[in-house]
């Protein structure tokens, strides 16, 4: 399993960002132990890290991958990281989605591909305002009608 973490400050290498995972997932005894005898699982060894800096408008963007070779510690990892702060800054973790053409729904051609992930806008903004303007009850049944109640 994948995990992009984002958010991680640009002089971050992979050593720190092991020891941020190490750290984060092993805070609590319980944790330690479930990872160590129940998953045997160690950050060391089990995780593969990536770390990614790009430019981008003056400015360098950072974010690693990690590779877990067990996906219910991957989801674990998941949810500690999310908490966990670096340089005042929360760190943002969710599972890697890999971007190419194919599977942009901004590209050319995507037009017959379903959006698989949530409604993002509150409501639909294309046409709003001329659907309201031509509402097929009058404006002065309306006021009469909540004016009256």
């Amino acid at each position: 399993m994948r995990i992009f973490i984002g958010n991680i400050p640009s002089s971050t290498n992979s050593a720190e960002l092991r020891f941020i995972l190490y750290k984060s997932l092993t805070r609590s005894f319980w944790r330690q132990f479930k990872l160590a005898f129940i998953y045997r699982f160690d950050v060391r060894r089990d995780v593969k890290l990536k770390i990614v800096q790009k430019k981008r408008q003056d400015q360098i963007v950072c974010y690693g991958i990690a590779e877990f070779s067990n996906p219910k510690v991957g989801r674990l990892s998941i949810a500690v990281i999310s908490k966990y702060v670096q340089s005042g800054k929360r760190l943002a973790a969710h599972e890697f989605v890999h971007r190419t053409y194919a599977n942009e729904r901004r590209a050319v051609g995507s037009g017959d591909k379903t959006y698989r992930g949530g409604e993002r806008r509150r409501n639909e903004r294309r046409g709003a305002r001329q659907r309201m303007l031509q509402s097929p009850i009058p404006a002065s049944v309306i006021k009469a009608k909540y004016l009256a109640g």
